[in-house]
């Protein structure tokens, strides 16, 4: 509680002696299709030289599974507007429909929410914090910028910690292994093959499922894959034996960060027609893994995160009150951040907010 105190006081000092104002452009699962969204990564490296070219190096591009987003630093808030109409002159295929934070107070609370789990299309989810350490250290926005924002993510862990959140545990894995043994019942004995070493793959590795065959398999990082599939005993083949694979395991989990298909419609033309049951693949990749030809095969079936956002949307609903007291949070340190607002009234609330948990 004191260090989030704290960090909210620093944070409020440093943006008054600023004076400059932060924005954000940006669409996530909630205001872009999968497809949009996989065209903007697919022009990721074209969007991160306007940030380095006609941005000139104040701004940078977040880029998660369900969201892109450019945070960048200007001096007011007509400025922000300007950025984005010219954003959109540069990629009206992709910013036609984008929200925008126009100034610090904005862009400050939807980073806190982001970082709380709120606006995550699993509610709470732990691994966005990770996500936006590692891009705020690796960006190159500017540093007033990333000293800014990596207050607000002590803010968030605090809050995390808290109301219990990380605690939860719950992840697009774990709603993926449910919908998955629907289909083919208990996992046990089963064959699950994992393609790519990122955040999905990473979050399979560490769930107990000591009855199940997991086979990894890399599109580059072998290194990375092969500590995978010792930590969960499981097995390492390599990318060419993909194919073959197709006919040995009961589901396949495909989340690389390739721009491009990684499986093609010719990968599958040898799977035994005789099966037990459809090939059931799971395409969790932003952009998608999956080529749109797969979907035509008869003992095939091709499911994304919408295939569970059923299950999703349940589990929020459970997590609603919960969601209600953290949003109530969140709002009274936002003001704080952006250095407006009555400070002592907001200080005390966050307290008593606090302690009262």
């Amino acid at each position: 509680m004191e260090r989030t105190l704290f960090c909210l006081e620093t944070l409020k000092t440093l943006l008054r002696k600023n004076g400059m104002n932060f924005y954000l452009i940006g669409m996530d699962h909630r205001t872009a299709s999968s497809e949009l969204r996989d065209k903007a990564f697919k022009n990721r490296y074209r969007l991160e030289l306007f940030c380095k070219d006609f941005l000139l190096g104040q701004a940078g591009v977040l880029f998660t599974c369900n969201r892109i987003e450019l945070y960048g630093v200007c001096r007011d808030q007509s400025e922000s507007i300007e950025i984005l109409n010219k954003s959109k002159d540069a990629f009206p295929e992709i910013f036609e429909n984008v929200y925008l934070k126009k100034d610090t107070y904005e862009t400050l609370l939807h980073v806190l929410r982001l970082a709380c789990g709120l606006e995550s299309q699993i509610p709470f989810e732990s691994q966005i914090v990770e996500q936006l350490r590692s891009w705020i250290k690796r960006s190159t926005i500017p540093e007033v910028l990333k000293i800014k924002l990596s207050f607000v993510l002590d803010l968030a862990e605090d809050i995390r910690s808290t109301y219990g959140i990380d605690g939860l545990k719950k992840d697009i894995v774990d709603f993926a292994l449910e919908n998955i043994q629907q289909r083919i019942g208990s996992l046990n004995g089963k064959r699950l093959l994992v393609i790519g070493t990122g955040k999905v793959a990473e979050l399979i590795s560490r769930k107990d499922l000591k009855n199940t065959h997991l086979i990894f398999v890399a599109r580059k990082r072998n290194a990375r894959a092969l500590n995978l599939s010792r930590k969960a005993k499981g097995e390492l083949l390599s990318f060419d034996d993909i194919p073959k694979m197709f006919n040995e395991v009961d589901a396949v989990v495909s989340a690389t960060s390739s721009p491009h298909y990684i499986i093609k419609i010719g990968m599958l033309f040898n799977l035994k027609r005789n099966r037990n049951m459809p090939l059931y693949i799971y395409d969790l990749a932003a952009p998608k893994d999956v080529h749109p030809e797969v979907f035509k095969l008869n003992n095939v079936r091709v499911y994304d995160v919408a295939e569970m956002s059923l299950s999703i949307d349940n589990y929020r609903q459970e997590m609603s009150c919960t969601i209600k007291k953290v949003n109530s949070l969140i709002e009274s340190g936002a003001w704080l951040n952006a250095g407006e607002g009555d400070v002592s009234k907001d200080q005390s609330r966050i307290k008593a907010e606090l302690v009262s948990v």
